[in-house]
């Protein structure tokens, strides 16, 4: 008794307490719905950045692959480069004479590019790269006929590439080199 009162507090139940099973259950699905969506879109979003770094791996060691080339078809000379059939068997290729390294040729064999030179074949594709195909188109001089344009002679490389294992977007290339000695 406070103060000579008795002060009584009487408490009524206007409403039952707590969730019935129904409720939990449905408010657990709900809960489950949503934690399996996101978890499904960083998956996904896992999956999308894999590819996208596989596609630049690929693109990387694809324009390394060709700058190599490119290097050594700068310095071609301009009367012995050529295309023909005779010289490239049943692949796409391209044959030149080298100053340093002499006879040339880089051609696709299976999925891979591969350079001879010195009478040794090495492929120069990395293994991770899948080429689907390779092609040479000669401009400004024409060795098997002996044919000259008086253009600057240069070749344009067209490649395709994809990942290895066989995955991904297939990637094409394609590039024009200049012979830097002059014809004459």
């Amino acid at each position: 008794m406070i103060g000579g009162q008795n002060r009584c507090i009487k408490y009524t139940q206007s409403k039952p307490q707590g969730q019935t099973l129904l409720e939990l259950i449905v408010v657990l699905g709900i809960f489950l719905t949503m934690v399996s969506a996101i978890v499904g879109s960083f998956i996904s979003a896992i999956a999308a950045e894999r590819r996208a770094i596989t596609s630049q791996e690929v693109l990387s060691n694809a324009r390394a692959t060709i700058e190599t080339m490119m290097r050594a078809i700068r310095q071609a000379d301009p009367d012995t480069i050529t295309t023909a059939p005779a010289v490239c068997a049943s692949s796409p290729c391209l044959e030149f004479n080298h100053p340093i390294k002499g006879v040339m040729q880089y051609y696709l064999s299976g999925t891979q590019i591969y350079e001879n030179s010195g009478g040794s074949d090495f492929f120069i594709t990395p293994d991770n790269v899948n080429v689907q195909s390779l092609g040479f188109i000669l401009i400004g001089n024409d060795p098997i006929t002996g044919t000259s344009d008086q253009i600057q002679p240069r070749v344009t490389m067209t490649v395709a590439v994809r990942a290895n294992p066989a995955g991904g977007p297939t990637l094409s290339l394609q590039t024009t080199v200049s012979l830097r000695s002059p014809q004459e």
